[in-house]
């Protein structure tokens, strides 16, 4: 922003000239200042608030002025250099700016290359260790980079790495380098931290055994500790992994059965097995005879019961075999050897009989006896029929190197083209006129959840696996599937802004970082890629007989014929030089004509420094007394200044005022001093905080915690801080463990150290819940509210509104845009021009000094008038060319819109003393003429924004410099 302002200061300095500078307060550090001067940008060596008086540029404190033009210096003489600011931008100025713009200043003449303000970040390497490095060296010694200005004094910014093997079901342990805590996602066992992949011997798993209750006849609950293999071969019933035969009960299942005795039916506790070969009625697993009712037994028969362990057969009643799930055999039907055997399977099996040429055999068979014949059976239940034993279709079929054959064909079935490895084309291809060369492989990239691999497949397997194929032929080595750099045109202004864009082939960030314009991954720069801005524009110029007429031509020359340029690129359509509406407007006493209305267009009583009332207003009834003002305290981006404007003036403005006719004066403005108790660490960090009052910014410069403006420093103002709290880390036996820990021992173990004197006996090691959080605008941007994941106390710290544990910002509504509006960017707005106009908020526009035109209100070309400027007398005998609110704020008697200093200030030709703007009225008043005089800088600053000064038409590359250039 400096470098900039001086450019545009340095082409205006026609008309201005430097105020003698007073003595420097000895008690207040210097350094060297840039100011405009009637030859050009000098350097002076005085303090920081002189040289924002004079609008300089400040170097710093005891920065020293060096010559002009010399190596590292812009035009004035002031030491300047890169500039990186935090989004990766880098711009040429003072050292003092940057780090007021928080950016890193590179030193003395540094200059904006694409590599100057390469991002460095936290690097974590394979061990473990932190380093700063950029991304790409991060990535040539294989560590992982956690981003753009990241720090490896952050707690546990590099977990260490080590090897974690990970179990694999097809066969020993796979091995990966990972944390431990992504090794314990994993379900891996991690190997230390800085252990290799190359050393760790990740054999399989032991089996897992478990109990296994086995069915032995002449048995009861008879118990192995099997595998689960084991346990099927044995024809057991496994209780599940880790189980143990000491905690197992394999006791079969008892329960109520019903026997019929010579005295009649009576229950028993028995197993089913000896229920039914008691004949009795089995009343279920787990019932018991004080509920059974042994009624004589209704009919039954065999019931067929399949279980984990197989089929057996029980004698139970139709519906008692219905309610277990059983197959009932038939009323009266007993359980013997064959009742519940399976049936027997048959069906169809085609197989070829002695003459090989005759076509396959049907029969209906068993499966075994099929297999026997070396047949293909059908399925159970399959007849055989004229076309069941049909020969299977036959293809072409290109067989592979591996078979000895390569690249025949042979006319197969598909199954038999698969057992020889070949490739099948389908069924009735014919091998006439078939290529069966190897299909084309090369390398292709494919992405999983632990990130790309490459290997070596045809085109169609990579597409078919969602991969990147590299072409035929290429092969996988480290850089095969690295992420494409992306490169293209860029668009940017280079140092001279009247001179046609730059074409340059560079990355989207780096274009980004001189403002440029991208224009897509591999578009190559061409004669025509950068096509200059138009130049000229829309001219509204009044001929000899009052007529308005428009032509389009360039900027210079609109001016040069005395017209209103609408704009680069604004066309003459109907209505462009419509003349502006006229309304009432109050002349003020300094034109001579106190108190008068006249019905004037806005810019016609801007000129004669009226108060114009609105487009269509009249001067019937009305009041053209001139308004109380008094001191208005402006705050912008460039600090606190005090000009002397109406109360409603001040307020357009979003200034504060200080009362009807108050003055500025040094201290009409100044915030008043905050000093509170501050405690902070000496040298020794383990003696208590010290307590000293002192102001904020001075506490935070030693890292202190400032208790608040008047707060004084007593005996337990700064209680030490307690030295351990909870200290939560992993252990491999245990899991997640709390223990009342040191911070540098929490860390030291891998730990999330919880705060100090927090305790494990009411900490939590769990994570706390997160969920979406609706926050308020952010007030820097005034943007609209807005949505961000946080946990519920973070929330309520932001002032927000939480929604929930556990829920996304997804499809949350946390308000209405904000409403906007014209803003009119005048001479109190540091970042604009003479009136320019542009759609913001109400609160942004106050921010920076604007005149906000209401909601909805469009910008228009009438929107934001240029107020006039003319001569203006201050008290002293000088003269300046302002506008009379300036004028007057001064003290000064203002000479009426257009008047000039040539004229001189107070001559009096007709000697009577009533020429307007005499010094007579002036105390101290002396007669002069306009070449002993120096204007004012602030005067000089005005004019130069309000139209009395038109800098040079600039193509602005960033909405900085377009509002700079309006």
């Amino acid at each position: 922003m400096s470098n900039r302002v001086l450019a545009l200061c340095t082409t205006l300095i026609a008309a201005c000239s430097v105020l003698p500078l007073p003595a420097l307060a000895q008690s207040e550090p210097t350094g060297a200042c840039c100011v405009i001067t009637p030859n050009g940008p000098s350097c002076l060596v005085v303090t920081q608030a002189q040289c924002a008086e004079r609008r300089g540029i400040f170097a710093g404190a005891n920065t020293v002025c060096a010559p002009a033009g010399a190596p590292g210096t812009n035009g004035c003489g002031v030491h300047v250099g890169a500039c990186c600011l935090n989004n990766g931008g880098c711009v040429v100025t003072t050292q003092a700016n940057c780090v007021a713009e928080g950016g890193n200043w590179r030193g003395w003449g540094a200059p904006c290359t694409n590599s100057t303000c390469v991002p460095t970040g936290a690097c974590c390497s394979p061990s473990g260790a932190c380093a700063q490095f950029s991304e790409a060296r991060c990535a040539e010694i294989g560590g992982q980079w956690l981003g753009a200005n990241s720090s490896c004094n952050s707690t546990n910014a590099c977990r260490p790495i080590g090897a974690c093997c990970v179990s694999s079901p097809a066969g020993p342990a796979a091995c990966i380098s990972t944390t431990e805590a992504q090794c314990a996602g994993a379900n891996g066992q991690w190997r230390g931290p800085g252990s290799s992949c190359d050393n760790a011997q990740c054999a399989p798993p032991p089996p897992r055994t478990g109990a296994c209750c086995v069915n032995v006849p002449g048995t009861t609950g008879l118990c192995r500790d099997f595998t689960i293999e084991e346990c099927a071969a044995a024809g057991g019933h496994f209780r599940g992994p880790g189980t143990s035969c000491a905690n197992t009960d394999c006791s079969p299942p008892s329960g109520a059965c019903c026997v019929v005795t010579s005295a009649g039916p009576q229950c028993v506790r028995l197993t089913a097995e000896a229920c039914e070969a008691a004949g009795g009625e089995y009343r279920g697993n787990g019932s018991n005879c004080a509920d059974a009712a042994c009624a004589p037994p209704p009919t039954g028969g065999a019931c067929c019961l399949t279980s984990a362990i197989g089929v057996r057969c029980i004698r139970l009643t139709p519906e008692a075999c219905a309610r277990e799930g059983g197959r009932y055999q038939g009323d009266n039907s007993r359980c013997d050897n064959t009742t519940c055997a399976p049936p027997t399977r048959r069906g169809a099996c085609c197989f070829l009989g002695i003459n090989p040429e005759a076509p396959p055999i049907c029969e209906v068979m068993p499966p075994d006896q099929c297999a026997s014949v070396a047949g293909r059976y059908l399925g159970d239940g399959i007849p055989c029929s004229a076309t069941a034993c049909a020969p299977p279709p036959s293809g072409a079929c290109c067989l592979h190197i591996t078979t000895g054959r390569s690249g025949s064909c042979q006319e197969l079935t598909r199954d038999a083209c698969n057992r020889l490895n070949g490739r099948y084309l389908g069924d009735g291809s014919s091998c006439d006129a078939v290529d069966c060369a190897p299909p084309p492989s090369g390398a292709c990239c494919l992405t999983s959840a632990i990130g790309v691999r490459c290997i070596r497949i045809t085109p169609e397997a990579c597409a078919r696996e969602g991969g990147r194929y590299q072409g035929d032929n290429s092969r996988c080595d480290n850089t095969t599937c690295a992420p494409p750099t992306r490169r293209g045109a860029c668009c940017f202004l280079g140092f001279n802004p009247s001179a046609p864009p730059i074409c340059q082939v560079v990355t989207p960030e780096q274009c980004a970082s001189v403002g440029g314009r991208y224009l897509g991954d591999g578009i190559p720069c061409s004669a025509t890629a950068c096509p200059p801005p138009p130049r000229s524009g829309a001219c509204c110029v009044v001929s000899a007989d009052g007529q308005i007429g428009c032509s389009v031509v360039t900027r210079a020359a609109c001016a040069e014929a005395g017209g209103r340029y609408l704009g680069d690129g604004s066309a003459c359509d109907d209505g462009a030089c419509a003349p502006p509406p006229s309304g009432a407007c109050c002349l003020h006493i300094t034109t001579g004509r106190s108190g008068s209305c006249q019905e004037l267009t806005r810019d016609a009583c801007h000129r004669l420094n009226g108060r114009y009332l609105g487009d269509g207003t009249n001067c019937d009834a009305v009041d053209c007394a001139p308004p109380p003002s008094g001191a208005c305290c402006l705050t912008s981006p460039l600090g606190v200044r005090c000009i002397r404007l109406t109360p409603e003036a001040c307020a357009r403005e979003g200034g504060r005022y200080e009362g009807d006719n108050t003055r500025c004066d040094n201290t009409t403005c100044a915030p008043p001093a905050r000093r509170g108790a501050c405690c902070f660490l000496g040298f020794n960090p383990d003696a208590p905080p010290i307590c000293e009052v002192m102001p904020p910014d001075q506490c935070a410069s030693v890292a202190g915690r400032y208790l608040g403006d008047g707060i004084p420093c007593s005996a337990t103002a700064c209680p030490p801080p307690p030295r351990t709290g909870a200290c939560c880390y992993v252990t491999d036996a245990s899991g997640i463990v709390c223990r009342d820990e040191t911070p540098a021992a929490c860390e030291a173990a891998g730990g999330r150290f919880l705060g100090p004197g927090s305790s494990c006996r009411n900490s939590s090691c769990n994570p706390p819940a997160r969920g979406a959080c609706c926050l308020p605008p952010d007030p820097a941007t005034d943007g609209p509210p807005y949505c961000e994941v946080r946990t519920r106390l973070d929330c309520a710290r932001g002032g927000g509104v939480y929604q929930g544990d556990n829920t996304g910002c997804d499809g949350v509504d946390c308000g209405p845009p904000p409403t906007v509006g014209g803003c009119c960017l005048g001479p109190n707005s540091p970042i604009a021009g003479p009136m320019a106009c542009i759609t913001t908020t109400r609160r942004t526009c106050a921010s920076i000094g604007g005149r906000y035109l209401g909601d909805g209100a469009p910008c228009t070309a009438d929107s934001c008038p240029r107020p006039p400027i003319g001569a203006c007398c201050l008290p002293d005998g000088r003269c300046g060319h302002v506008t009379a609110d300036l004028c007057e704020s001064a003290g000064g008697a203002w000479q009426g819109a257009g008047s000039t200093c040539e004229a001189g200030c107070g001559s009096d030709g007709d000697g009577d003393g009533a020429d307007g703007g005499s010094l007579r009225s002036i105390p101290g008043g002396t007669r002069t003429t306009a070449s002993a005089v120096a204007i004012d800088l602030l005067g000089y600053i005005h004019a130069m924004f309000t139209g009395g000064l038109t800098p040079p038409a600039v193509q602005p590359r960033t909405l900085e410099e377009a509002l700079l250039q309006k």
